[in-house]
Protein backbone atom coordinates (compact mmCIF):
# COMPACT_ATOMS: atom_id res chain seq x y z
CA UNK A 1 0.00 0.00 0.00
CA UNK A 2 3.18 2.27 0.74
CA UNK A 3 4.72 1.78 -2.53
CA UNK A 4 1.05 2.23 -4.58
CA UNK A 5 0.27 5.71 -2.84
CA UNK A 6 4.29 6.92 -3.19
CA UNK A 7 4.24 5.95 -7.18
CA UNK A 8 0.78 7.80 -7.31
CA UNK A 9 2.11 11.10 -4.90
CA UNK A 10 5.64 11.54 -5.33
CA UNK A 11 7.74 14.47 -2.93
CA UNK A 12 8.75 16.27 -6.00
CA UNK A 13 5.08 16.06 -6.57
CA UNK A 14 4.09 17.58 -3.26
CA UNK A 15 6.96 20.27 -3.10
CA UNK A 16 6.17 21.70 -6.60
CA UNK A 17 2.36 22.03 -5.06
CA UNK A 18 3.46 23.42 -1.90
CA UNK A 19 5.38 25.93 -3.80
CA UNK A 20 2.40 26.57 -5.95
CA UNK A 21 0.36 27.67 -2.78
CA UNK A 22 2.21 29.40 -1.49
CA UNK A 23 3.38 31.93 -3.79
CA UNK A 24 -0.60 31.72 -5.22
CA UNK A 25 -1.70 32.59 -1.43
CA UNK A 26 1.29 35.81 -1.76
CA UNK A 27 -0.52 37.44 -4.72
CA UNK A 28 -3.81 37.73 -2.19
CA UNK A 29 -1.39 39.08 0.71
CA UNK A 30 -1.56 42.77 -0.32
CA UNK A 31 -5.89 42.99 0.32
CA UNK A 32 -5.34 41.44 3.41
CA UNK A 33 -3.08 43.60 4.70
CA UNK A 34 -4.84 46.25 3.87
CA UNK A 35 -7.46 45.28 5.18
CA UNK A 36 -6.72 43.20 8.06
CA UNK A 37 -9.19 44.91 10.62
CA UNK A 38 -11.80 43.72 8.22
CA UNK A 39 -10.76 40.79 7.54
CA UNK A 40 -10.63 36.67 9.03
CA UNK A 41 -7.43 35.22 8.14
CA UNK A 42 -8.79 31.66 8.20
CA UNK A 43 -12.53 32.26 6.42
CA UNK A 44 -13.83 29.52 8.67
CA UNK A 45 -17.39 31.48 9.69
CA UNK A 46 -18.12 31.75 5.76
CA UNK A 47 -17.80 27.80 5.68
CA UNK A 48 -19.54 26.77 9.22
CA UNK A 49 -22.10 29.35 9.32
CA UNK A 50 -25.64 30.14 7.63
CA UNK A 51 -27.56 27.94 5.12
CA UNK A 52 -25.81 25.26 3.25
CA UNK A 53 -26.04 27.81 -0.23
CA UNK A 54 -24.40 30.75 1.49
CA UNK A 55 -21.35 28.44 2.76
CA UNK A 56 -21.12 26.61 -0.66
CA UNK A 57 -21.52 30.52 -2.34
CA UNK A 58 -18.52 31.63 0.13
CA UNK A 59 -16.05 29.55 -1.90
CA UNK A 60 -16.62 31.30 -4.96
CA UNK A 61 -17.71 34.83 -3.47
CA UNK A 62 -16.58 36.94 0.34
CA UNK A 63 -16.12 40.24 0.90
CA UNK A 64 -13.53 39.18 3.49
CA UNK A 65 -10.02 39.48 1.53
CA UNK A 66 -8.21 36.55 2.79
CA UNK A 67 -5.17 34.54 0.96
CA UNK A 68 -7.02 31.78 -0.07
CA UNK A 69 -7.98 32.14 -3.36
CA UNK A 70 -6.71 30.89 -6.67
CA UNK A 71 -5.07 33.47 -9.38
CA UNK A 72 -6.05 31.61 -12.76
CA UNK A 73 -3.63 33.29 -14.48
CA UNK A 74 -0.65 32.13 -11.87
CA UNK A 75 -2.52 28.94 -12.71
CA UNK A 76 -2.51 28.94 -16.49
CA UNK A 77 0.86 30.30 -16.11
CA UNK A 78 2.29 27.37 -14.37
CA UNK A 79 0.74 24.61 -16.52
CA UNK A 80 2.19 26.38 -19.86
CA UNK A 81 5.49 26.38 -18.00
CA UNK A 82 5.27 22.79 -17.41
CA UNK A 83 4.09 21.76 -20.62
CA UNK A 84 6.88 23.95 -22.73
CA UNK A 85 9.31 22.65 -20.54
CA UNK A 86 8.46 19.66 -21.76
CA UNK A 87 8.08 20.53 -25.66
CA UNK A 88 11.62 23.10 -25.08
CA UNK A 89 13.47 21.70 -22.52
CA UNK A 90 16.56 23.65 -23.42
CA UNK A 91 15.11 26.73 -23.14
CA UNK A 92 14.04 26.72 -19.82
CA UNK A 93 16.87 29.70 -18.30
CA UNK A 94 14.55 31.89 -20.73
CA UNK A 95 11.22 30.63 -20.11
CA UNK A 96 12.39 31.11 -16.02
CA UNK A 97 13.49 34.57 -16.64
CA UNK A 98 9.64 35.17 -18.16
CA UNK A 99 7.62 33.37 -15.68
CA UNK A 100 9.83 35.43 -13.06
CA UNK A 101 9.00 38.39 -14.78
CA UNK A 102 5.40 37.79 -15.28
CA UNK A 103 4.64 36.81 -11.48
CA UNK A 104 5.67 40.09 -10.46
CA UNK A 105 4.41 41.74 -12.64
CA UNK A 106 1.21 40.72 -10.88
CA UNK A 107 2.09 40.89 -7.72
CA UNK A 108 2.96 44.77 -8.07
CA UNK A 109 -0.13 45.26 -9.76
CA UNK A 110 -2.21 43.56 -6.71
CA UNK A 111 0.03 45.70 -4.23
CA UNK A 112 -0.94 48.82 -6.42
CA UNK A 113 -4.73 48.02 -6.76
CA UNK A 114 -5.28 47.16 -3.31
CA UNK A 115 -3.69 49.97 -1.94
CA UNK A 116 -5.81 52.57 -4.09
CA UNK A 117 -8.63 50.76 -3.71
CA UNK A 118 -8.60 50.41 0.04
CA UNK A 119 -7.19 53.69 0.62
CA UNK A 120 -8.75 56.14 -1.89
CA UNK A 121 -11.76 54.24 -2.34
CA UNK A 122 -11.66 54.35 -6.57
CA UNK A 123 -10.79 51.54 -9.24
CA UNK A 124 -7.26 52.14 -10.05
CA UNK A 125 -6.32 53.48 -13.04
CA UNK A 126 -3.16 54.03 -14.32
CA UNK A 127 -3.94 57.42 -16.43
CA UNK A 128 -5.34 58.59 -13.11
CA UNK A 129 -2.59 57.00 -10.18
CA UNK A 130 0.54 58.33 -12.72
CA UNK A 131 0.60 61.70 -10.78
CA UNK A 132 0.04 60.00 -7.06
CA UNK A 133 2.99 57.05 -7.73
CA UNK A 134 5.33 59.59 -9.13
CA UNK A 135 5.23 61.86 -6.49
CA UNK A 136 4.97 59.02 -3.77
CA UNK A 137 8.21 57.55 -5.54
CA UNK A 138 9.68 61.21 -5.37
CA UNK A 139 8.75 62.22 -1.56
CA UNK A 140 10.10 58.92 -0.60
CA UNK A 141 12.86 59.34 -2.28
CA UNK A 142 13.53 62.45 -1.11
CA UNK A 143 12.93 62.34 2.52
CA UNK A 144 15.33 58.97 2.64
CA UNK A 145 16.35 57.76 6.23
CA UNK A 146 17.37 54.96 8.20
CA UNK A 147 13.81 53.54 8.17
CA UNK A 148 13.36 54.00 4.77
CA UNK A 149 16.96 52.50 3.97
CA UNK A 150 15.46 49.30 6.46
CA UNK A 151 12.13 49.19 4.18
CA UNK A 152 14.09 49.26 0.62
CA UNK A 153 16.42 46.04 2.07
CA UNK A 154 13.32 44.39 3.12
CA UNK A 155 12.06 44.99 0.34
CA UNK A 156 15.45 43.69 -1.99
CA UNK A 157 15.08 40.46 0.25
CA UNK A 158 11.64 39.92 -0.29
CA UNK A 159 11.92 39.84 -4.11
CA UNK A 160 15.09 38.07 -3.91
CA UNK A 161 13.18 35.56 -1.74
CA UNK A 162 10.33 35.46 -4.27
CA UNK A 163 12.81 34.81 -7.05
CA UNK A 164 14.81 32.10 -5.17
CA UNK A 165 11.25 30.36 -4.62
CA UNK A 166 10.07 30.79 -8.35
CA UNK A 167 12.63 29.09 -9.32
CA UNK A 168 12.67 26.22 -7.12
CA UNK A 169 9.05 25.82 -8.26
CA UNK A 170 10.32 26.25 -11.86
CA UNK A 171 13.02 23.24 -10.91
CA UNK A 172 10.58 20.86 -9.80
CA UNK A 173 8.01 21.55 -12.79
CA UNK A 174 11.37 20.11 -15.59
CA UNK A 175 11.14 17.43 -13.16
CA UNK A 176 7.43 16.53 -12.55
CA UNK A 177 5.41 14.03 -13.72
CA UNK A 178 1.56 14.40 -12.93
CA UNK A 179 0.26 12.07 -10.43
CA UNK A 180 -2.88 11.62 -9.28
CA UNK A 181 -2.66 14.58 -6.90
CA UNK A 182 -2.02 17.18 -10.01
CA UNK A 183 -4.52 15.66 -12.17
CA UNK A 184 -6.95 16.41 -9.15
CA UNK A 185 -5.86 19.97 -8.51
CA UNK A 186 -6.41 20.22 -12.23
CA UNK A 187 -9.80 19.06 -12.67
CA UNK A 188 -11.38 21.07 -9.51
CA UNK A 189 -9.00 24.26 -10.49
CA UNK A 190 -10.61 23.94 -14.49
CA UNK A 191 -14.34 22.62 -12.69
CA UNK A 192 -14.56 25.57 -10.29
CA UNK A 193 -13.29 28.44 -12.36
CA UNK A 194 -15.80 27.88 -15.00
CA UNK A 195 -18.60 27.30 -12.62
CA UNK A 196 -17.15 30.88 -11.16
CA UNK A 197 -17.09 32.51 -14.34
CA UNK A 198 -20.27 30.80 -15.25
CA UNK A 199 -21.99 32.48 -12.31
CA UNK A 200 -21.06 35.96 -12.40
CA UNK A 201 -19.86 36.10 -15.76
CA UNK A 202 -16.67 38.02 -14.21
CA UNK A 203 -12.95 36.53 -13.47
CA UNK A 204 -11.68 40.12 -11.91
CA UNK A 205 -13.30 40.84 -8.49
CA UNK A 206 -11.03 41.26 -5.51
CA UNK A 207 -14.00 39.34 -3.56
CA UNK A 208 -13.85 36.14 -5.79
CA UNK A 209 -12.60 33.08 -4.69
CA UNK A 210 -11.35 32.28 -8.13
CA UNK A 211 -9.98 35.21 -10.25
CA UNK A 212 -8.01 36.67 -13.38
CA UNK A 213 -5.50 39.52 -12.00
CA UNK A 214 -4.20 39.94 -15.48
CA UNK A 215 -7.90 40.82 -16.63
CA UNK A 216 -7.77 43.73 -14.30
CA UNK A 217 -4.51 44.74 -15.68
CA UNK A 218 -5.64 44.85 -19.33
CA UNK A 219 -9.15 46.41 -18.23
CA UNK A 220 -6.97 49.00 -16.43
CA UNK A 221 -4.80 49.56 -19.75
CA UNK A 222 -7.83 50.24 -21.91
CA UNK A 223 -9.55 52.51 -19.51
CA UNK A 224 -6.88 54.41 -19.18
CA UNK A 225 -7.08 55.19 -23.15
CA UNK A 226 -10.56 55.73 -23.32
CA UNK A 227 -10.00 58.05 -20.31
CA UNK A 228 -7.32 60.17 -21.91
CA UNK A 229 -9.58 60.28 -24.70
CA UNK A 230 -12.32 61.78 -22.78
CA UNK A 231 -10.26 64.21 -21.09
CA UNK A 232 -9.34 65.05 -24.39
CA UNK A 233 -12.31 65.96 -25.97
CA UNK A 234 -13.62 67.66 -22.92
CA UNK A 235 -16.09 70.58 -23.57
CA UNK A 236 -14.01 73.81 -22.36
CA UNK A 237 -16.56 75.87 -24.20
CA UNK A 238 -18.23 75.63 -21.21
CA UNK A 239 -16.12 76.96 -18.98
CA UNK A 240 -16.08 80.58 -21.07
CA UNK A 241 -20.08 80.59 -20.88
CA UNK A 242 -19.61 79.61 -17.16
CA UNK A 243 -17.45 82.72 -16.62
CA UNK A 244 -20.21 85.06 -18.50
CA UNK A 245 -22.92 83.64 -15.62
CA UNK A 246 -20.78 84.65 -13.09
CA UNK A 247 -19.69 88.01 -13.68
CA UNK A 248 -20.75 90.91 -11.57
CA UNK A 249 -19.42 93.48 -8.89
CA UNK A 250 -18.88 93.68 -5.26
CA UNK A 251 -20.17 96.28 -3.30
CA UNK A 252 -18.65 94.59 -0.18
CA UNK A 253 -15.55 92.31 0.06
CA UNK A 254 -14.89 90.85 2.68
CA UNK A 255 -11.55 88.54 3.46
CA UNK A 256 -11.88 84.69 3.37
CA UNK A 257 -9.53 82.33 5.09
CA UNK A 258 -9.71 79.02 3.44
CA UNK A 259 -8.86 76.41 5.97
CA UNK A 260 -8.67 72.49 5.32
CA UNK A 261 -8.45 70.34 7.69
CA UNK A 262 -6.31 67.05 6.78
CA UNK A 263 -8.39 64.10 7.73
CA UNK A 264 -11.35 65.82 9.16
CA UNK A 265 -14.13 62.97 8.63
CA UNK A 266 -17.63 62.11 9.19
CA UNK A 267 -16.05 59.31 11.22
CA UNK A 268 -16.30 61.82 13.85
CA UNK A 269 -20.13 61.85 13.65
CA UNK A 270 -20.26 58.62 13.32
CA UNK A 271 -17.21 56.42 15.13
CA UNK A 272 -18.58 55.73 19.32
CA UNK A 273 -14.99 56.45 20.35
CA UNK A 274 -14.82 60.02 19.03
CA UNK A 275 -18.58 61.28 18.48
CA UNK A 276 -19.06 62.13 22.36
CA UNK A 277 -16.14 63.75 22.71
CA UNK A 278 -16.61 65.88 19.02
CA UNK A 279 -20.02 66.71 20.25
CA UNK A 280 -18.36 68.01 23.03
CA UNK A 281 -15.53 70.07 21.60
CA UNK A 282 -17.94 71.54 18.92
CA UNK A 283 -20.64 72.91 21.67
CA UNK A 284 -17.83 74.78 23.42
CA UNK A 285 -16.75 76.19 19.99
CA UNK A 286 -20.13 77.19 18.95
CA UNK A 287 -20.51 78.91 23.14
CA UNK A 288 -17.09 80.95 22.69
CA UNK A 289 -17.74 81.99 18.76
CA UNK A 290 -21.05 82.96 19.78
CA UNK A 291 -20.04 85.31 22.78
CA UNK A 292 -18.15 86.92 20.08
CA UNK A 293 -21.24 87.47 18.10
CA UNK A 294 -19.91 84.94 15.37
CA UNK A 295 -22.63 83.21 13.45
CA UNK A 296 -21.89 79.72 12.30
CA UNK A 297 -23.42 76.87 9.68
CA UNK A 298 -22.25 73.34 9.30
CA UNK A 299 -23.14 70.92 6.41
CA UNK A 300 -21.93 67.47 5.61
CA UNK A 301 -20.21 68.02 1.98
CA UNK A 302 -18.90 64.64 -0.49
CA UNK A 303 -15.40 64.73 -0.87
CA UNK A 304 -14.39 63.42 -4.43
CA UNK A 305 -11.66 61.54 -2.45
CA UNK A 306 -11.83 59.11 0.53
CA UNK A 307 -8.82 58.76 2.63
CA UNK A 308 -6.12 60.30 0.54
CA UNK A 309 -5.28 62.77 -2.12
CA UNK A 310 -5.96 66.15 -0.13
CA UNK A 311 -5.04 67.47 -3.39
CA UNK A 312 -7.81 66.34 -5.36
CA UNK A 313 -10.33 67.66 -2.84
CA UNK A 314 -9.02 71.33 -2.44
CA UNK A 315 -8.85 71.30 -6.10
CA UNK A 316 -12.31 70.19 -6.71
CA UNK A 317 -13.41 72.80 -4.37
CA UNK A 318 -11.36 75.50 -6.06
CA UNK A 319 -12.63 74.66 -9.70
CA UNK A 320 -16.23 73.70 -9.19
CA UNK A 321 -15.21 70.55 -10.92
CA UNK A 322 -15.23 67.08 -9.49
CA UNK A 323 -11.29 65.80 -10.20
CA UNK A 324 -12.64 62.32 -8.99
CA UNK A 325 -11.08 61.40 -12.77
CA UNK A 326 -7.70 62.58 -10.89
CA UNK A 327 -5.83 62.38 -14.30
CA UNK A 328 -7.76 65.50 -16.07
CA UNK A 329 -5.31 67.74 -13.01
CA UNK A 330 -2.64 66.72 -15.54
CA UNK A 331 -4.62 68.16 -18.69
CA UNK A 332 -6.11 71.36 -16.72
CA UNK A 333 -2.58 72.11 -14.91
CA UNK A 334 -1.16 73.74 -18.65
CA UNK A 335 -3.99 73.78 -20.49
CA UNK A 336 -4.63 77.46 -21.79
CA UNK A 337 -8.35 77.05 -21.33
CA UNK A 338 -7.94 76.33 -17.62
CA UNK A 339 -5.85 79.86 -17.17
CA UNK A 340 -8.51 81.69 -18.40
CA UNK A 341 -11.13 80.19 -15.86
CA UNK A 342 -12.80 82.02 -13.51
CA UNK A 343 -12.59 79.66 -10.64
CA UNK A 344 -12.98 80.21 -6.91
CA UNK A 345 -9.11 82.20 -6.29
CA UNK A 346 -8.93 83.38 -9.88
CA UNK A 347 -12.21 85.23 -9.60
CA UNK A 348 -11.40 86.74 -6.35
CA UNK A 349 -8.50 87.93 -7.79
CA UNK A 350 -10.10 89.64 -10.86
CA UNK A 351 -12.11 91.41 -7.73
CA UNK A 352 -9.37 93.05 -6.41
CA UNK A 353 -8.71 90.11 -3.62
CA UNK A 354 -4.55 89.14 -3.32
CA UNK A 355 -4.23 85.29 -2.64
CA UNK A 356 -2.18 84.37 -0.21
CA UNK A 357 -0.83 80.53 -0.16
CA UNK A 358 0.61 78.89 3.14
CA UNK A 359 2.58 75.45 2.70
CA UNK A 360 4.16 75.14 6.01
CA UNK A 361 5.93 71.36 5.25
CA UNK A 362 9.51 71.14 5.27
CA UNK A 363 10.38 71.01 1.61
CA UNK A 364 12.49 68.06 0.87
CA UNK A 365 15.60 68.13 -0.99
CA UNK A 366 16.50 67.46 -4.32
CA UNK A 367 12.54 66.97 -4.74
CA UNK A 368 11.24 69.75 -7.40
CA UNK A 369 7.92 71.96 -6.97
CA UNK A 370 6.82 73.54 -10.43
CA UNK A 371 5.88 76.65 -7.71
CA UNK A 372 5.30 78.83 -11.32
CA UNK A 373 3.23 76.61 -12.53
CA UNK A 374 1.05 75.85 -9.46
CA UNK A 375 0.92 79.79 -8.70
CA UNK A 376 -0.70 80.17 -11.97
CA UNK A 377 -3.03 77.12 -11.74
CA UNK A 378 -4.26 77.96 -8.35
CA UNK A 379 -4.14 82.34 -9.23
CA UNK A 380 -1.96 82.32 -5.84
CA UNK A 381 0.01 85.78 -5.75
CA UNK A 382 2.11 85.11 -2.73
CA UNK A 383 3.44 81.58 -1.19
CA UNK A 384 4.47 81.83 2.44
CA UNK A 385 6.31 78.85 2.53
CA UNK A 386 8.33 76.75 5.12
CA UNK A 387 10.76 78.93 4.74
CA UNK A 388 8.95 82.26 5.10
CA UNK A 389 7.45 81.28 8.66
CA UNK A 390 11.50 81.96 10.41
CA UNK A 391 11.00 78.72 12.59
CA UNK A 392 13.27 77.42 14.74
CA UNK A 393 11.37 75.36 17.30
CA UNK A 394 10.54 71.40 17.32
CA UNK A 395 9.13 69.87 14.03
CA UNK A 396 5.61 67.58 14.19
CA UNK A 397 3.92 65.10 12.64
CA UNK A 398 4.49 63.77 8.75
CA UNK A 399 5.89 66.11 6.98
CA UNK A 400 7.52 67.37 8.94
CA UNK A 401 5.53 70.95 10.09
CA UNK A 402 6.01 73.54 12.62
CA UNK A 403 2.69 73.46 14.69
CA UNK A 404 -0.40 74.78 12.92
CA UNK A 405 -1.46 77.18 15.37
CA UNK A 406 2.43 78.98 14.46
CA UNK A 407 1.80 79.06 11.01
CA UNK A 408 -1.41 80.30 10.82
CA UNK A 409 -0.36 83.19 12.97
CA UNK A 410 2.87 84.12 11.46
CA UNK A 411 1.08 83.99 8.09
CA UNK A 412 -1.71 86.20 9.10
CA UNK A 413 1.34 88.59 10.81
CA UNK A 414 2.88 88.71 7.37
CA UNK A 415 -0.39 89.79 5.54
CA UNK A 416 -1.04 92.49 8.20
CA UNK A 417 2.52 93.67 7.17
CA UNK A 418 1.28 93.96 3.51
CA UNK A 419 -1.59 96.31 4.55
CA UNK A 420 -3.46 94.54 1.96
CA UNK A 421 -7.10 94.24 1.43
CA UNK A 422 -9.22 92.60 0.52
CA UNK A 423 -7.71 88.98 0.66
CA UNK A 424 -7.24 85.34 0.84
CA UNK A 425 -5.62 82.99 2.88
CA UNK A 426 -5.39 79.55 1.98
CA UNK A 427 -3.81 76.41 4.30
CA UNK A 428 -4.33 72.65 4.58
CA UNK A 429 -3.31 71.50 8.18
CA UNK A 430 0.05 69.92 8.42
CA UNK A 431 -0.45 68.12 11.89
CA UNK A 432 -3.68 66.19 11.28
CA UNK A 433 -1.95 64.08 8.55
CA UNK A 434 -1.61 60.75 9.52
CA UNK A 435 -0.25 59.15 11.23
CA UNK A 436 -1.90 61.95 13.19
CA UNK A 437 1.35 63.09 15.72
CA UNK A 438 0.59 66.57 16.72
CA UNK A 439 0.62 69.00 19.73
CA UNK A 440 -1.68 68.32 21.97
CA UNK A 441 -2.65 71.92 23.58
CA UNK A 442 -2.39 75.15 22.19
CA UNK A 443 -0.10 77.95 23.48
CA UNK A 444 -1.37 80.85 25.22
CA UNK A 445 1.39 82.85 23.00
CA UNK A 446 1.49 81.28 19.55
CA UNK A 447 5.13 82.64 18.87
CA UNK A 448 6.49 80.85 22.36
CA UNK A 449 6.31 77.77 19.58
CA UNK A 450 9.40 79.00 18.18
CA UNK A 451 11.91 78.68 21.29
CA UNK A 452 14.23 75.16 20.71
CA UNK A 453 13.41 74.41 24.00
CA UNK A 454 9.53 73.75 23.64
CA UNK A 455 8.27 70.53 24.39
CA UNK A 456 6.61 68.71 21.64
CA UNK A 457 6.70 65.47 19.85
CA UNK A 458 9.43 64.63 16.77
CA UNK A 459 8.26 63.85 13.36
CA UNK A 460 6.37 60.60 12.56
CA UNK A 461 6.65 58.42 8.85
CA UNK A 462 3.57 58.18 7.27
CA UNK A 463 4.43 54.58 7.63
CA UNK A 464 3.25 54.71 10.82
CA UNK A 465 0.18 52.95 11.68
CA UNK A 466 -2.34 55.44 13.13
CA UNK A 467 -4.20 54.64 16.03
CA UNK A 468 -7.69 56.39 16.67
CA UNK A 469 -6.43 58.15 19.95
CA UNK A 470 -3.80 59.98 17.72
CA UNK A 471 -5.91 60.94 15.22
CA UNK A 472 -9.10 62.43 17.95
CA UNK A 473 -6.15 64.55 19.41
CA UNK A 474 -4.93 65.36 16.41
CA UNK A 475 -8.56 66.65 14.81
CA UNK A 476 -9.19 68.28 18.17
CA UNK A 477 -6.18 69.78 18.62
CA UNK A 478 -6.88 71.44 14.92
CA UNK A 479 -10.10 72.74 15.81
CA UNK A 480 -8.70 74.55 18.58
CA UNK A 481 -6.28 75.91 16.60
CA UNK A 482 -8.93 77.15 14.43
CA UNK A 483 -10.84 78.53 17.29
CA UNK A 484 -8.39 80.61 18.73
CA UNK A 485 -7.26 82.05 15.79
CA UNK A 486 -10.70 83.37 14.68
CA UNK A 487 -11.72 84.94 18.08
CA UNK A 488 -8.38 86.91 18.24
CA UNK A 489 -7.71 87.76 15.31
CA UNK A 490 -11.48 87.17 13.36
CA UNK A 491 -12.67 90.95 12.58
CA UNK A 492 -16.15 92.30 11.36
CA UNK A 493 -14.68 92.11 7.72
CA UNK A 494 -13.85 88.24 7.92
CA UNK A 495 -15.55 84.92 5.92
CA UNK A 496 -13.84 81.99 7.19
CA UNK A 497 -14.53 78.31 5.68
CA UNK A 498 -12.97 75.39 7.45
CA UNK A 499 -13.18 72.20 5.32
CA UNK A 500 -12.07 68.29 5.70
CA UNK A 501 -10.53 67.20 2.69
CA UNK A 502 -10.92 63.43 3.05
CA UNK A 503 -11.88 61.07 5.85
CA UNK A 504 -8.64 59.62 7.50
CA UNK A 505 -6.64 56.67 6.20
CA UNK A 506 -6.43 53.09 7.30
CA UNK A 507 -9.11 54.08 10.18
CA UNK A 508 -11.76 54.36 8.27
CA UNK A 509 -14.06 51.52 7.74
CA UNK A 510 -14.39 50.09 4.69
CA UNK A 511 -17.94 50.78 3.83
CA UNK A 512 -18.01 54.32 5.50
CA UNK A 513 -18.81 57.41 2.87
CA UNK A 514 -16.84 60.50 1.26
CA UNK A 515 -18.61 63.12 3.16
CA UNK A 516 -16.13 65.41 5.78
CA UNK A 517 -17.51 68.56 7.74
CA UNK A 518 -18.32 71.96 6.14
CA UNK A 519 -18.13 74.94 8.54
CA UNK A 520 -19.21 78.58 7.56
CA UNK A 521 -18.19 81.22 9.99
CA UNK A 522 -18.74 84.91 10.28
CA UNK A 523 -20.63 87.88 11.99
CA UNK A 524 -22.79 88.37 9.30
CA UNK A 525 -26.10 86.88 9.86
CA UNK A 526 -28.01 87.33 6.96
CA UNK A 527 -25.37 85.60 5.19
CA UNK A 528 -24.42 82.46 7.88
CA UNK A 529 -28.44 82.07 7.17
CA UNK A 530 -28.76 82.47 3.68
CA UNK A 531 -26.51 78.56 3.52
CA UNK A 532 -29.50 76.73 5.20
CA UNK A 533 -31.17 76.69 1.54
CA UNK A 534 -28.88 74.56 0.47
CA UNK A 535 -28.79 72.09 3.60
CA UNK A 536 -26.71 73.70 6.22
CA UNK A 537 -27.48 73.70 9.76
CA UNK A 538 -26.89 76.76 11.98
CA UNK A 539 -25.13 74.71 13.93
CA UNK A 540 -21.20 73.80 14.27
CA UNK A 541 -22.60 70.03 14.35
CA UNK A 542 -23.55 69.00 10.83
CA UNK A 543 -27.25 66.99 10.46
CA UNK A 544 -26.39 63.61 9.38
CA UNK A 545 -30.07 63.29 8.19
CA UNK A 546 -29.54 66.10 5.15
CA UNK A 547 -28.48 65.25 1.63
CA UNK A 548 -24.74 66.23 1.81
CA UNK A 549 -23.70 69.32 -1.39
CA UNK A 550 -20.21 68.44 -2.98
CA UNK A 551 -17.13 69.90 -2.56
CA UNK A 552 -17.31 71.09 -6.41
CA UNK A 553 -20.84 72.14 -5.91
CA UNK A 554 -19.68 75.13 -3.08
CA UNK A 555 -18.54 77.17 -5.88
CA UNK A 556 -21.64 77.98 -7.38
CA UNK A 557 -23.38 78.45 -3.49
CA UNK A 558 -20.64 80.55 -2.53
CA UNK A 559 -21.25 83.02 -5.90
CA UNK A 560 -25.02 83.30 -5.74
CA UNK A 561 -24.66 84.37 -2.00
CA UNK A 562 -21.67 86.75 -2.70
CA UNK A 563 -23.86 88.56 -5.47
CA UNK A 564 -26.84 88.43 -2.98
CA UNK A 565 -25.48 89.58 0.19
CA UNK A 566 -22.27 91.59 -1.17
CA UNK A 567 -23.07 92.12 -5.20
CA UNK A 568 -24.05 96.12 -6.36
CA UNK A 569 -27.01 94.01 -7.88
CA UNK A 570 -28.53 90.69 -6.80
CA UNK A 571 -30.77 90.02 -9.02
CA UNK A 572 -29.78 87.46 -11.46
CA UNK A 573 -28.23 84.83 -9.20
CA UNK A 574 -25.40 82.77 -10.96
CA UNK A 575 -26.83 79.00 -11.54
CA UNK A 576 -26.76 76.78 -8.75
CA UNK A 577 -24.40 73.42 -9.36
CA UNK A 578 -24.99 70.59 -6.97
CA UNK A 579 -22.93 68.61 -9.04
CA UNK A 580 -20.19 71.24 -10.41
CA UNK A 581 -19.74 72.17 -14.00
CA UNK A 582 -20.11 69.50 -16.68
CA UNK A 583 -17.41 69.56 -19.14
CA UNK A 584 -18.42 66.40 -20.71
CA UNK A 585 -18.16 66.08 -24.57
CA UNK A 586 -21.69 65.66 -25.07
Amino acid sequence: MRLFIEQLITKKEVGFWFLFFLLNSLLFLPWYLMDMENTQFFPVSYLIEGSLYDRLKSIFNRYNYDIFRLSLDFFLLTISAYLLSKWFSKSIRSLMIFFIVLYLLLLFYQLYSSFFQQIYSVTPLFFNDFTLLKNGYQIFISSFSFNTFLLCIATVLLIGGIVITLKLMLGYITQLKFGIISWGFVVVFIVMGAMSFYRYKKIVMPNFGFQMISKLIVDNIQSSFQTMEAVNNMNFQRLEDYNKSIEFDLRVKPNIYVLFIESYGRICLDNKELRTEYYQWMDSMQIRLKDENWSVASALSEAPVKGGGSWVSYTSFTLGYSLKNRGVFRTFLEDEKIKKYNHFFRWLRNKGYKNYRLTSLVEPKNFSIPWDTYSAFYSVDQWIRFSDLDFQGKLVGAGPAPPDQYSLNYAYELIKEDNQKPFTLFFITKNSHNPFVSPTNIAEDWSSLNLKSNTGQKGESIFTKPSMDNYKNSIKYELRTVEDFIIKNGTNDDLFLIIGDHQPPVLTSRNAGFETPFHIISKDKELIHSFTAYGFKQALIPSVDIEPLKHEGFYSIFLREMKRHYGKDSTNLPPYLPNGINLDAK
